[in-house]
């Protein structure tokens, strides 16, 4: 496994002005597979049949909505293109021409936001309308976020995952961290 990303800014501990209950975690996620898969045209079907038959994925059809599976997910990039998470690796086995893929496994650096303040700190970096009425859970988009372009997944109510490329990775955390400090941050 490649060396973190973030190995020379990320340190464990509690920061920022409220110490005593921190508004946000920080966590740096690892231990996971990328892939970027494109359906060509023609492909859609045999795409979609292949993620779910091995990753028990069924894609969703409306932008920017992830799709989940027996340890994978689907976050939808754009028309018939996904970036899929899993814990193992995979073999799509398609027949040429249906589909392109392409393993980003250290391409990216995924930075997990959570607490009651996750919103209000990825608020002060990009244009998105995070509210939860329009950013609810199961939701991802493409976005700039502190000056990086990033994919945000809303897990749960207060709890994101955003990824970001892994040459960003280290301004990136300096930038959240910064935007962090006023609800207080801890970072595992």
């Amino acid at each position: 496994m490649a060396s973190s990303a973030l190995s020379a800014v990320r340190r464990p501990g509690v920061f920022g002005r409220n110490t005593a209950a921190p508004g946000v975690t920080l966590a740096e996620r690892r231990g996971f597979h990328l892939m970027q898969v494109s359906a060509l045209p023609g492909g859609e079907g045999a795409l979609a049949a292949a993620l779910k038959d091995r990753l028990g994925i069924a894609l969703e059809a409306r932008p920017n909505r992830a799709a989940r599976g027996r340890d994978a997910v689907a976050l939808w990039l754009g028309p018939q293109r996904w970036l899929v998470e899993t814990k193992a690796a995979f073999d799509l086995a398609l027949p040429a021409g249906q589909a392109a893929v392409v393993e980003l496994d250290h391409a990216r650096c995924v930075i997990r936001l959570s607490g009651p303040n996750a919103r209000d700190v990825m608020a002060k970096g990009c244009l998105l309308d995070l509210h939860p009425r329009a950013f609810a859970a199961g939701a991802c988009a493409q976005t700039n976020l502190f000056h990086s372009s990033a994919l945000i997944h809303a897990v749960a109510d207060d709890t994101f995952d955003v990824y970001v490329p892994r040459s960003f990775g280290q301004s990136f955390w300096e930038q959240l961290t910064d935007a962090a400090g006023e609800f207080g941050y801890r970072v595992e």
